[in-house]
């Protein structure tokens, strides 16, 4: 029988204490992820809501959508590049594919999106507590990158601590 371990509540030394462990640990990108821009999606994603909360299959559909908004990017600057039209084989000007492409793949953006609930509306609907503990996470984790420059500083893999 499996047990589910009850969290440590933010605003006590403990909770924050913990919350500095998680805000140090990140969800390590799933190899699919081969692009750069991909990897570097998923990290966005990924940061965007408390690291406990995050399910394999979270992992997974955070996966899927780090390709889409890389291939999103991709539809956008050739766009950019090519245009909205371009010429068929009869030299008529037609819609080009990648304006379709970018219509599909935004879509598909947001149904991602929404089945990870970060959409902002799930984002708002979340419970108190819950967005509680994620801005708590956020601000954190901010802490700790503007302090992980600081040689003076002791981190949580210090033998001092």
């Amino acid at each position: 029988m499996t047990t589910i371990k009850k969290r440590t509540a933010i605003n006590t030394t403990a909770g924050a204490v913990e919350m500095f462990k998680t805000a140090q640990f990140s969800i390590a990108p799933p190899s699919m992820l081969t692009r750069e821009s991909e990897r570097n999606f998923f990290g966005q994603i990924t940061r965007s809501r408390e690291a406990a909360t995050w399910s394999e299959l979270d992992i997974t559909n955070a996966a899927l959508l780090s390709i889409t908004l890389a291939q999103l990017q991709d539809s956008n600057e050739a766009i950019a590049r090519d245009g909205i039209t371009t010429k068929n084989d009869r030299g008529t000007p037609v819609i080009s594919p990648w304006v379709s492409a970018k219509s599909q793949l935004a879509a598909q953006v947001l149904s991602l999106q929404r089945s990870l609930g970060l959409s902002a509306s799930q984002r708002g609907a979340a419970s108190g507590e819950q967005r509680q503990r994620n801005g708590r996470e956020i601000e954190t984790r901010a802490v700790l990158e503007a302090t992980s420059k600081n040689s003076l500083l002791a981190g949580f893999d210090d033998d001092l601590l």
